[in-house]
């Protein structure tokens, strides 16, 4: 019984990638290279080559009309080459809309000059007004989607982790928490401080280093300034002040628009007193990036504080591994492009996951193929549904591990429900885009390209 041509696409779609594992291992069987597969593709596809799937395994079960076993070879080549086709044009498409809809703006070089000039300020003004500042000050360290090549289209917002360091004569001791992971508190180990130059607001009575506190004072420290300092730079027309979560934000108007920048308050820690984290998830790991280990003050969600005891709540410090995070994803050529379209997407679907999640999607798919050649742009098609598929799994999965603390569910605050929903939007965008690829333009609403639909 012959099929027809779009039972035979849709086995294409569906299966082709299965076929080709199944012949590799029975028959070590090397497809020739795709360029030189078109003639197949005319001979085979075009002039009425049909596959038939029964019952059994789809490889079991091929039937080619008029063939032999060698035409097998034939057909697997043939599906290979439509799926390869589909990906080369998904790619060219997913090109031009992120010139046209994410690639970063052109002036944003001038807009870090204005940051750079309000955090030269910023500190000049705190050495002089804090001794505190003075004497755990260690850096400005730029971190966040625009300085890790990850934003999308407009750069304004900015973070900055405001580095701090305890001095060399503070010994002190880490206790991470067995639940939430991620999480820690740090307790001087000898608590007279009578050694300071100044009392230093950040411990409790016991010696444990506040997150609140510090927020306090940091936040009085940034509102003196913007009070106290008249800030001179050319299109800068006002900065206020607002916070959010551990970030204390400046509101820029420059030029006639809108820049948040975020200052959080964090301390540098000694990675080596940390036990619970894992590095074997992390492709050609590099140990000078635990250097940039930090603790910030990020109070614990609801779902989490009920974790940890009444007295320790405001003593516990989220774990960040910053210049560890930024090891995994550099040098993987289509890799940052891929996540700045899936934040994109995820803008314009308006699904309830922070950024962050898709960057950690991108982590794990880079422990799945750590090769730099996986990534290069010339897959970006193939690459792009790649992604999807990994969220798929890990949204089917209810799990996202964090990926330095796989135990620890990023999903925790999501129900399943909210889950379920997103898994299977994402399936459908997957369905949709191996069938057609210009409904990629359709998908990232592209209004200026929407002429390729027709």
């Amino acid at each position: 019984m012959a099929a027809t041509l779009l039972q035979t696409k849709i086995a294409v779609w569906d299966v082709s990638m299965k076929i080709r594992i199944e012949w590799e291992n029975r028959f070590r069987f090397r497809p020739r290279h795709l360029m030189a597969v078109q003639s197949y593709e005319a001979n085979f596809i075009l002039s009425g080559l049909l596959i038939w799937i029964e019952s059994g395994p789809i490889w079991s079960k091929l039937v080619v009309e008029n063939g032999t076993s060698k035409r097998i070879e034939y057909v697997l080549i043939a599906i290979m080459s439509l799926k390869a086709k589909n990906y080369r044009q998904l790619g060219q498409n997913l090109r031009r809309i992120y010139d046209a809809e994410v690639a970063l703006e052109a002036d944003h070089p001038s807009k870090r000059k204005v940051l750079e000039f309000i955090l030269d300020h910023f500190k000049e003004f705190s050495f002089q007004k804090s001794q505190v500042f003075k004497q755990f000050f260690q850096e400005f360290y730029y971190t966040g989607s625009y300085f890790e090549g990850l934003r999308v289209s407009k750069a304004t917002e900015f973070d900055i982790n405001v580095v701090f360091k305890l001095l060399p004569h503070m010994e002190y001791l880490i206790h991470e928490l067995e639940a939430p992971l991620s999480y820690a508190t740090l307790q001087l180990k000898h608590p007279s401080r009578s050694s300071l130059d100044v009392p230093v607001p950040f411990f409790d009575d016991e010696s444990y280093l506040i997150g609140k506190n510090v927020r306090s004072w940091f936040q009085s420290l940034v509102e003196s300034f913007i009070n106290n300092t008249n800030l001179v730079y050319p299109g800068l027309l006002e900065v206020k002040l607002t916070h959010s979560g551990p970030a204390r934000t400046l509101k820029v108007f420059y030029n006639f628009v809108w820049i948040s920048v975020d200052l959080v308050p964090v301390f540098a820690i000694d990675a080596k007193l940390l036990q619970k984290y894992t590095l074997g998830h992390i492709p050609d790991f590099k140990e000078e990036s635990l250097l940039n280990c930090y603790f910030v003050p990020k109070p614990l969600k609801m779902e989490l504080s009920c974790m940890v005891t009444d007295d320790s709540v405001e003593r516990v410090w989220r774990i960040h591994f910053a210049e560890t995070e930024k090891q995994i994803l550099k040098g993987k050529h289509a890799l940052k492009p891929l996540i700045k379209l899936m934040k994109d997407l995820r803008d314009k679907e308006m699904w309830p996951i922070p950024s962050y999640f898709l960057k950690v999607v991108a982590f794990w798919l880079v422990r799945k193929y750590p090769h730099r050649q996986f990534w290069n742009d010339s897959k970006f098609g193939l690459l792009f549904v790649k992604f999807l598929e990994a969220l798929e799994m890990h949204l089917e999965a209810k799990h996202l591990g964090h990926i330095l603390y796989p135990k620890f569910n990023l999903f925790h605050s999501l129900s399943p429900k909210t889950l379920m929903a997103l898994k299977r939007r994402v399936n459908s965008i997957i369905t949709n885009l191996d069938s057609r690829p210009q409904l990629a333009y359709k998908l990232f609403k592209v209004p200026i390209l929407d002429h390729r639909l027709s």
